[in-house]
C-alpha cells in the first residue's frame, strides 16, 4: 500500500488488488434513476472502502454521492460530499430539457 499525491495536499491511498482482497470494499447504491433528453441519470451513494481504479485499488476514505450518466459509451458526472448538493444537481439535470 502507498500514497499517491494528485495535487499538493491531496493524497490517495492505492494498492495492488492482492493487498486489499480481504479488506472492506466500497459499495455503490443507486438512490434515484430518471430519464431526461435521451439520457438516464443516476443519483448514487458510495460507501467508504477499497474500489477499482483501473489496474490498482484506491481507498475511498469517506462516503460520497454522485450524479452519473453515460454519453458515447463513457460514464460522466459529478461527485459531492453532501447528499443535499447531489440531489440539487440531480433535480436540475433531470427536470431541465437538454
Amino acid at each position: 500500500m502507498r500514497n499517491l499525491t494528485q495535487r499538493k495536499g491531496m493524497e490517495m491511498k492505492i494498492a495492488e488488488y492482492s493487498e486489499v482482497e480481504d479488506k472492506p470494499s466500497s459499495k455503490e447504491t443507486t438512490l434515484k434513476k430518471r430519464n431526461n433528453g435521451g439520457r438516464t441519470y443516476r443519483l448514487v451513494h458510495r460507501s467508504p472502502g477499497w474500489e477499482c481504479a483501473g489496474s490498482m485499488a484506491r481507498l475511498r476514505e469517506t462516503e460520497c454521492w454522485s450524479v452519473l450518466f453515460y454519453l458515447d459509451g463513457a460514464q460522466h458526472g459529478r461527485g459531492f460530499s453532501s447528499l443535499k448538493d447531489a440531489e440539487s444537481l440531480f433535480d436540475k439535470w433531470t427536470t431541465t430539457p437538454n
